[in-house]
């Protein structure tokens, strides 16, 4: 009856932890594919059942309680080299994969060893990193502050711009009209990279507009 019931709390442990990093990690799991979220899982549910089998081992704990360190150790090198070796192959693979791979590889550790404590503080971490990031976001501070200078022979032409700007959804922070022989808008305003790419590809197309300055 024992050693059933612990194969239930280690089935019930393996089923949080395959849940935990795949519908809470990584952070922005809305830019990865369904392939590398069941990677992350399966990777964090390889490591907890690895420390649990070593945890439950008399005579690995005989060597002390460095046997835990030892394994937050491995499990990092473990990581880096996985992402290494996967950079070479994939190059979407950047520092938000390096950290989610290693952030799952630590609670792996942390829920085979049954340091509850150590996960609490992980996971509180990682809430609290997705709340000042949601927080950002709102806000549109996640990115960067750029400045554009557009001129004009009318000056109706800028409610056409302005309009471009709502629909890729740029906050803008100022706006500014003057004239000196054409009419000059200047805007400031937070995109993204991509944003930014796409909002000058349009306006540069555009005839009715005579100078287009981005800092």
């Amino acid at each position: 009856m024992i050693l059933f019931s612990g194969w239930i709390l280690l089935f019930l442990k393996t089923f949080f932890v395959f849940a935990v990093a795949f519908l809470v990690l990584p952070l922005r799991k809305e830019h990865l594919l369904l392939d590398k979220r069941l990677f992350f899982s399966l990777f964090t549910v390889s490591i907890f059942l690895t420390c649990d089998l070593l945890s439950n081992s008399t005579y690995l704990w005989s060597i002390g309680p460095s046997l835990f360190s030892n394994c937050l150790i491995v499990v990092g090198l473990l990581c880096f080299a996985m992402t290494f070796v996967g950079k070479s192959n994939d190059s979407s693979i950047d520092y938000t994969f390096v950290f989610t791979v290693w952030y799952c590889g630590l609670l792996g550790v942390g829920i085979g060893f049954s340091a509850y404590l150590y996960v609490v503080i992980l996971v509180f971490f990682v809430f609290s990193v997705k709340l000042v990031w949601t927080f950002l976001s709102a806000y549109g501070l996640e990115t960067s502050e750029k400045t554009l200078v557009i001129s004009a022979e009318n000056s109706l032409v800028f409610d056409r711009v302005m309009l471009l700007f709502d629909i890729l959804g740029v906050t803008v922070l100022d706006k500014h009209v003057e004239r000196s022989g054409s009419f000059y808008l200047t805007l400031r305003y937070r995109s993204s990279d991509i944003t930014q790419h796409v909002l000058l590809k349009h306006l540069l197309n555009r005839s009715d507009l005579n100078q287009i300055i981005s800092k």
